[in-house]
């Protein structure tokens, strides 16, 4: 390649650094004059609009870009007679520029791949933008006059309400250089290393500490002798051998003596040499981060434009409102963080909000709104999108999963909303009756979720019916470094993020109870799932028993409105590490995100907070070795016949936090059926059940010889004598009336009729 080419190719290179960041400029500026052409900042922010689009214009003359500089030069022509006061910029106006504006990026885009743009729409352009300039009304182009919605009177346009930000300039005492961001990405990935650098020196300090106290100790031995050596070396008659050994000895001591000077002396210049790196590494680190890191203003300017225009198609009013776009993250993460946020935007649009006269029939304003908010906890960052629409179908969702088989019907009258919204992040689930450009196609919720895992973060859906929907991502500022907590299992390291660990604690090997045959501990008064670390890994678990009165170390891992408990053999430390992937051909390894190097050279696996509590819900539960080593004592086994769920579940809850285990049936038949497969210790029945109701099950279970002398409770609203009567002459031994039902009366009788 000559010269001259390396030239043209480095200029459109930085041309096209040049084009983003004033096509974003016009984007962002002409929107805010179109919805706030009150502003008191008009003139500047017309002033503004203006330069970006004479920057391009002499920016693509430099390149060669005809067709760029020309629209860009009608575009300065019309801006320029509005900056004189010659005509005004009205909305019309305002379109036919984001028109040029998007004509110009689609020429670019011909020009990388060797096209240009079709002949006659760009001449059509230029006529419009040379008409407009002359003092005429902008003739709309056919395809936007068809996408132009028919309820929307010309004379209240549709607009997206935000405050155009103020322009971004560098302070006048601030000089600016452009960097390729291939080059930051090096610099941050060799500070990175230098965080292994310093964990590795800090361990060679450690290992001095450890040899000065094996001199200390050595010193201290030979302190304890040295009388029984001075007594020896006083007696007389000692041969040259002896001497010779004596004389060792005392040099021996004295270069104890000296060792441990030195290496003292070495520890300290160590300690001093390693606080110096920690504090210069960090630094670097600090400040190479700054270089990397955006605000998510530069996301945000993307938005109130591609929802301006989907509003438009859709006849819909929506307006954005933004919060907290000052706050700044790191490139890569706002980069995957992007694709995400547009297709919950593009979601909330076409999905969520609805069309003006559905809003007015629902008592609402015909505009609909859409909330972007960011906030920092930490070192993560918290984005919320919220919208003020119909809300998700939960029964749409639910009909949907059985249609496309990712759950049964069985399991989708049990689930429960929390559980239904999850649903919408299963590939190829969707609630739209019509198929578009924008969605329908039952992909999008999938990716959104994916992405924001490769973020190593946590995406959580709420819905209102007919008020609204959010959803919220949290992920960390930046993915260079991780705070990570390290343990130990089956003599393996393993390191998982400490904003999913809740809380460290250990608890009785005795507490751990069983419900369902599932492990479950109590944490804060609510049952979590126990599982150990090393079984979900899918390792062999330790042989070692343990008494009931062993302490287990466990955490709390927490994902999403998710929490679990985990058991594993030991804690050792909580660390800032630099997390590496584990390349093309382990890309995706289930429970895995990647992998570090600690200060002493060990290879440690950073795991996947999300993957392990998908492990411990959607897999079979898998037991301890602590629940086969401890002595327990064999819970009564009840049944609840109950047609309610509501009261099942209710009288579920009370049974089994007083100890019990707890069987359930729909009716009476289905309790017989259970009856003849498990082994029960007594029966809690309600009276009307479809089927089979209490009356006739209690008739049926006196009549099998098997379960003639079991334990019957009928529990029933119905109180009056008769009813009474009619369930003592069925067999039952208790009768409690749900109008006067006190839960230590049930457990009472229980206990009374078991014992």
């Amino acid at each position: 390649m000559t010269t001259s080419e390396n030239l043209d190719e480095e200029l459109r290179a930085l041309f096209q650094v040049e084009l983003e960041e004033h096509l974003a400029t016009l984007n962002r500026v002409l929107l805010g004059l179109e919805a706030n052409p009150d502003s008191a900042e008009y003139k500047s922010y017309l002033a503004e609009v203006f330069r970006a689009a004479h920057s391009l214009k002499g920016a693509a003359r430099v390149v060669n870009y005809t067709d760029i500089q020309t629209i860009a030069h009608r575009m300065e022509d019309l801006l320029g007679a509005v900056q004189r006061g010659e005509l005004m910029l009205t909305s019309g106006a305002c379109n036919l520029l984001l028109e040029a504006t998007d004509a110009i990026r689609s020429a670019h885009t011909g020009h990388l791949s060797g096209s240009i743009l079709p002949q006659s729409d760009y001449q059509a352009l230029l006529d419009r933008l040379q008409t407009a300039y002359q003092g005429d009304a902008p003739v709309q182009s056919s395809a936007h006059s068809q996408a132009m919605p028919v309820q929307s009177p010309p004379s209240s346009p549709q607009k997206v309400e935000r405050q155009p930000a103020p322009p971004r300039r560098s302070p006048p005492s601030e000089e600016t250089i452009r960097v390729a961001t291939a080059k930051l990405d090096s610099l941050m990935e060799s500070t990175g290393e230098l965080l292994a650098v310093r964990m590795r020196g800090e361990q060679i300090r450690q290992n001095a500490l450890q040899l000065i106290k094996k001199t200390s100790q050595l010193q201290k031995s030979w302190r304890k002798v040295r009388p029984k050596f001075t007594r020896l070396q006083r007696q007389p008659g000692l041969d040259a051998d002896q001497q010779a050994l004596l004389a060792y000895l005392v040099a021996n001591a004295v270069e104890i003596k000296s060792l441990y000077a030195g290496l003292n002396t070495l520890q300290e210049q160590l300690t001093q040499s390693c606080d110096a790196l920690q504090l210069i590494s960090g630094q670097l680190q600090q400040d190479t981060r700054q270089v990397r890191m955006l605000p998510f203003s530069t996301l945000f300017d993307y938005f109130p434009r591609m929802i301006r225009d989907m509003a438009r198609e859709q006849g819909k009013e929506i307006g954005l409102q933004t919060s907290g776009a000052e706050i700044e993250v790191d490139r890569q993460v706002l980069e995957l963080a992007k694709d995400p946020l547009t297709h919950l935007l593009r979601n909330a649009v076409d999905h969520g909000i609805e069309l003006p006269a559905l809003r007015e029939a629902a008592r609402k304003s015909r505009q609909g709104t859409l909330r972007l908010r960011v906030e920092q906890r930490g070192n993560n960052v918290l984005v919320e999108l919220s919208d003020d629409g119909a809300g998700i179908d939960l029964a749409a969702v639910r009909r949907s999963a059985i249609a496309r088989k990712l759950v049964s019907a069985e399991t989708a009258s049990t689930i429960n909303e929390a559980e239904t919204l999850d649903l919408i992040f299963q590939s190829g689930l969707s609630t739209a009756k019509t198929i578009t450009d924008i969605s329908g196609r039952g992909i999008g919720m999938d990716v959104v979720r994916r992405n924001v895992e490769q973020l190593h973060g946590i995406v959580n859906v709420t819905t209102q019916p007919g008020k609204g929907t959010t959803f919220q991502l949290q992920f960390p500022l930046t993915l260079a470094t991780s705070q990570v907590l390290l343990m130990k299992t089956f003599n393996q390291v393993f390191a998982l993020p400490v904003s999913n660990v809740g809380h460290i604690l250990k608890i009785k090997a005795s507490s751990v109870q069983t419900i369902e045959g599932k492990p479950t501990v109590y944490f804060k008064d609510r049952p979590l799932p126990l599982m150990s670390l090393a079984r979900l890994l899918e390792l062999p678990d330790s042989e070692q028993r343990t008494s009931p009165q062993a302490d287990i170390p466990i955490f709390i891992l927490e994902v999403a409105e998710k929490k679990a408990a985990i058991q594993v053999d030991v804690f050792l430390d909580t660390q800032e590490i630099v997390i590496k992937n584990l390349g093309c051909q382990l890309q995706r390894v289930r429970n895995v995100s990647g992998a570090t190097i600690l200060g002493d050279g060990r290879l440690v696996v950073v795991l996947n907070s999300v993957d392990l509590m998908r492990s411990i819900f959607l897999r079979p539960a898998y037991a301890l070795n602590i629940l086969k080593s401890i002595p327990m004592v064999q819970k009564p086994r009840l049944l609840i016949a109950d047609d309610s769920i509501t009261t099942r579940t209710l009288q579920k809850h009370i049974l089994e936090h007083a100890g019990y285990e707890v069987l359930t049936a729909g009716d009476g038949s289905e309790a017989l059926e259970l009856l003849k497969k498990e082994s029960i210790q007594l029966v809690i029945s309600d009276v009307n059940m479809p089927d089979m109701d209490g009356i006739e099950l209690t008739a049926a279970i006196r009549k099998n010889s098997s379960t003639a002398n079991l334990p019957v409770i009928l529990v029933t609203s119905l109180g009056s004598p008769q009813d009474r009567l009619r369930g003592m002459e069925a067999g039952a031994d208790a009768y409690i009336v749900k109008a006067n039902f006190d839960q230590n009366e049930l457990l009472e009788v229980i206990k009374r009729l078991i014992d």
